[in-house]
C-alpha cells in the first residue's frame, strides 16, 4: 500500500478534524521534527519534549495554519524552531541569542521568543515567518561580527558574553588588569551593535 504524501495527509486531517487523522500526522511529522529541534537544543529528550508541545499546535491552534502559503511541516518546524528558542532563552541566559540584547540590540519589537508557549493566537503564519527570519538574520550578524573582532575583544567577549565567565575570572586566566577586561568587553559590544546596524541600515 502507497503511503499518503504530507499534502494528503494534512488535507484529511483538515476536512475531519479526526483524532485518527491527526494521530496519522502527528507519528509521520514527529521524529523529523525532533531531530529539527535536536540540533538547536542538542539534547534528544527535550527535543522530543518541545516536539511534542509544538505538535499540539496542529490539534489546538490549527485555525492558523494556511495550507496556501506553506506545507504542514514547514508551518511545524517554525512552532519548533520558536520553541527550541524559547528553550534556550529560558536555559541559559547568555546564550548567544539573549547575548543580542548585551550587544546593544533590540529584538522584542520584532519576535521575542522567550518561552515555548510564545505563539500568539492573533499571529499569521506569514508574520511568524517574517520574525523567525529577522531575528535569524540579527543573529547571524552578530555571529559574523564576532568573528570579524580582533582577538584582543572577542576572546573576552566570547568568554564573557557566551560561556558566561567572571570578569574576575577573565582577568586571571587572560593576565590582564580587571579594568581592561571591562573596557575591552564594553569596546566590543559596541564595535558589535555598529556592525550589525551598519548592516541593517543598507
Amino acid at each position: 500500500m502507497t503511503k499518503k504524501t504530507y499534502r494528503q495527509m494534512t488535507a484529511d486531517y483538515l476536512e475531519t478534524k479526526s483524532p485518527e487523522a491527526f494521530a496519522v500526522l502527528y507519528n509521520r511529522i514527529k521524529p523529523g521534527l525532533t531531530s529539527h529541534i535536536n540540533k538547536i537544543v542538542n539534547d534528544w529528550e527535550i527535543a522530543e519534549d518541545l516536539a511534542v508541545q509544538s505538535l499540539t499546535k496542529l490539534w489546538t491552534k490549527v485555525e492558523l495554519y494556511d495550507p496556501e502559503k506553506a506545507m504542514i511541516t514547514t508551518w511545524l518546524y517554525k512552532i519548533g524552531f520558536n520553541a527550541a528558542l524559547g528553550y534556550k532563552n529560558e536555559r541559559n541566559k547568555t546564550s548567544s541569542l539573549s547575548a543580542m540584547q548585551d550587544f546593544g540590540m533590540e529584538i522584542n519589537s520584532h519576535g521575542n521568543f522567550e518561552n515555548a508557549e510564545d505563539i500568539e493566537e492573533d499571529k499569521s503564519f506569514e508574520d511568524m515567518m517574517e520574525d523567525d527570519n529577522y531575528l535569524q538574520l540579527k543573529y547571524d550578524m552578530t555571529v559574523q561580527a564576532i568573528r570579524n573582532l580582533k582577538p584582543m575583544y572577542r576572546d573576552l567577549l566570547v568568554d564573557r558574553m557566551l560561556n558566561g565567565i567572571k570578569y574576575k575570572d577573565l582577568a586571571k586566566s587572560h593576565k590582564l588588569s580587571l579594568q581592561t577586561v571591562k573596557n575591552r568587553v564594553r569596546r566590543g559590544k559596541a564595535l558589535i551593535a555598529e556592525a550589525v546596524n551598519s548592516e541593517l541600515a543598507i
